[in-house]
């Protein structure tokens, strides 16, 4: 299946949202390549969120505060 062949590629980072924004999945690599600190993302948690984790670990990304609504 290529999903699961992308989500547990080593070396490709991966997340996907839903139609409403909120995170429905991510793999390791994804943490690895950003620095997150597992534990720190979750099913359900809005791009802000990702956005403002990816930030606190140390990621220069936009601020969430200039994502449009």
């Amino acid at each position: 299946m290529v999903l699961d062949a992308v989500v547990n590629d080593d070396a490709l980072g991966f997340c996907m949202f839903d139609s409403g924004g909120r995170l429905q999945l991510w793999n390791e690599a994804f943490l690895d390549i950003y620095a997150v600190p597992h534990g720190r993302l979750g099913t359900g948690d809005s791009f802000r969120d990702v956005l403002r984790v990816l930030r606190s670990a140390g990621n220069a990304l936009v601020a969430p505060s200039q994502i449009a609504e």
